[in-house]
């Protein structure tokens, strides 16, 4: 009973005050204001939400395919033995003109590194990886590589490609993982 004659006084109190219930009356404006954002946001919230749910793992997919899509144009050197200081650029571009194929552009050109491989032989034929640019230069040389060997019925070896020794050069494609 006490509690509702102090709620009753202050209400009295405001009633009594214009200043009081401009105040209440800003207050009440500025919460319907802020709810209103709220609710804005809320919505868009639910919308992407809504928008993730609906893609069911096609990131994934997506991000899959542009991965095998990269590797796709990847070729892979087996057989060159490692030297210090070589360029792999430049061992590829002399594979290119050996078996009489144009200068390709690469992305990239790296050594594949295996621990095993490094204790056992120090990693003197790791494969070399050039990343081209595109799938219709990768099939010209490997072409260019099939036409030469084809017309000297053998098969592509360091001494074809300017390097020391008398092993066989494997050129072959990077296969996506699965």
């Amino acid at each position: 009973m006490h509690g509702h004659r102090l709620v009753s006084t202050t209400v009295f109190g405001w009633c009594q005050s214009p200043k009081k219930i401009g105040e209440l009356a800003g207050e009440i404006t500025n919460l319907k204001l802020s709810l209103t954002a709220i609710e804005q946001r809320v919505s868009v919230v639910e919308y992407s939400c809504a928008k993730v749910s609906s893609l069911d793992g096609e990131p994934a997919a997506q991000l899959k395919e542009l991965q095998s899509s990269a590797v796709a144009t990847d070729i892979i050197i087996n057989g060159i033995l490692q030297s210090a200081g070589e360029n792999l650029a430049n061992v590829f571009e002399k594979l290119c003109s050996d078996v009489n194929h144009k200068k390709l552009p690469i992305r990239d050109a790296f050594r594949l590194r295996n621990v095993k491989d490094k204790v056992r032989n120090n990693n003197n034929h790791a494969p070399i990886v050039v990343e081209l640019f595109s799938l219709p230069d990768r099939a010209q040389l490997f072409k260019s590589i099939y036409s030469l060997c084809k017309s000297r019925n053998k098969f592509l070896s360091l001494s074809d490609v300017d390097q020391p020794g008398y092993g066989k050069v494997y050129v072959h494609e990077s296969l996506p993982r699965v």
